[in-house]
């Protein structure tokens, strides 16, 4: 096999396997908010975050902040699901739909620090 073929096909095969999980990366939308989806990458502001939920959009923006707690949970050690008292997600979530529709321009992780100030969670 010459090395103009073998290199040919070592690209190709690189194409091959790599293409595909470029097709299939998942990215954090919110459908049904006004003038299409919303693309989380970065900063989720309340705004976007009062828009989906008021639009029955919100699922993945609740992922996002139910995976956001579990997150700070494991990382710092701190159980917020059932101190101080037993607490499920929509609850969370509803409390976060008060804090930002009174702060449509805070991000939504700032907001979700407020309500876990809030339930005594941290200082």
């Amino acid at each position: 096999m010459t090395d103009a073929l073998e290199n040919s096909m070592k690209i190709f095969l690189i194409m091959l396997l790599f293409i595909p999980s470029f097709m299939y990366a998942p990215n954090a939308y919110s459908d049904g908010t006004e003038g299409g989806a919303v693309l989380i990458k970065g900063n989720l502001e309340c705004h976007d975050w009062t828009k989906a939920r008021s639009t029955g959009g919100s699922v993945n923006l609740e992922h996002y902040v139910q995976g956001f707690l579990n997150g700070y949970a494991l990382g710092s050690g701190v159980d917020l699901w059932q101190e101080p008292s037993d607490v499920q997600p929509a609850a969370i979530f509803n409390v976060l739909d008060a804090h930002c529709s009174a702060n449509l321009f805070k991000p939504v992780v700032t907001a979700i620090f407020d309500v876990l100030r809030q339930r005594g969670n941290i200082d």
